[in-house]
């Protein structure tokens, strides 16, 4: 029978998930190999997706998930038919993880028709845990949690500013994104690793995050869904439409555009 959905089982879930990749890293020994497309995979990216996949495939048995550890095993013939459907980074900025930075986060999204509705961000080493959610009837919660503190809903009011923040990928830069960025005018740019740089507009940190190269939809449903729950949006990187998902390729192919304010959309004209 499946349990009802809420926000403290998908938090908990993400927090283990968070606890077995902190002791992968304490043992030292990540066991890095590298896929075909020459990113890394650890022991840590495993133990992760045991954890979250087996909990959800056995608490919400009629939804089923897809993670970016076995992603290939789902072809499109098959997703076409999902109505809805969990979509997993069990250890997003895993380069950042090998390189023991403190950005990486565990991603845990529920996407209905193409639409992210639910999504947790965890960054195990922070313990800062983010989480959204748009309600069938439109209504939306999003808070920030951090520790066993009392989570506070986002975006956070001392976080707001009057000049523009973009923020771009640690790891990811690409040339072209100055254009698109200049149209913002931003006093400033903050650099940050994996989904948390969706958590900063969500949060009110900043304002416009372009990212021009692909990315895959388990990178950026979860903190999707947080950003566009905290009253943000994301969208195809021409800003015409909401950046769609469950695509035949499963990958945002040309990048996106994110906006903690949906006005700031006006700028592209």
């Amino acid at each position: 029978m499946t349990r009802e959905i809420d926000s403290s089982f998908l938090c908990d879930l993400a927090r283990r998930a968070g606890a077995a990749i902190l002791e992968v890293a304490r043992g030292g020994e990540l066991g890095v190999e590298y896929k075909s497309d020459e990113t890394p995979l650890t022991r840590a990216d495993r133990a992760s997706h045991d954890i979250i996949v087996s909990a959800l495939r056995e608490t919400t048995p009629g939804i089923p998930v897809i993670s970016e550890e076995d992603a290939e095993r789902v072809p499109f013939a098959k997703r076409a038919e999902y109505k809805k459907f969990w979509i997993v980074d069990p250890l997003d900025g895993t380069k950042e993880f090998v390189r023991n930075r403190a950005d990486y986060t565990v991603n845990i999204g529920l996407v209905s028709g193409a639409v992210p509705v639910m999504g947790v961000v965890y960054a195990p080493v922070r313990d800062w845990t983010y989480f959204g959610q748009t309600h069938p009837d439109g209504t939306t919660e999003a808070f920030k949690q951090i520790g066993d503190e009392t989570p506070q809903p986002l975006p956070l009011p001392e976080n707001a500013h009057e000049e523009i923040v973009a923020v771009r990928s640690r790891s990811h830069a690409v040339d072209g994104e100055e254009d698109i960025l200049a149209k913002f005018s931003p006093a400033r740019t903050v650099s940050m690793g994996s989904s948390l740089k969706f958590c900063l507009l969500a949060e009110g940190q900043a304002d416009v995050y372009y990212r021009a190269g692909p990315t895959w939809e388990w990178d950026t449903a979860a903190a999707d869904a947080v950003l566009r729950a905290a009253g943000g949006i994301t969208l195809t990187p021409d800003g015409k439409e909401p950046l769609p998902y469950n695509k035949p390729s499963g990958k945002n192919e040309n990048g996106f555009l994110a906006f903690a304010n949906p006005k700031l959309r006006a700028r592209l004209d």
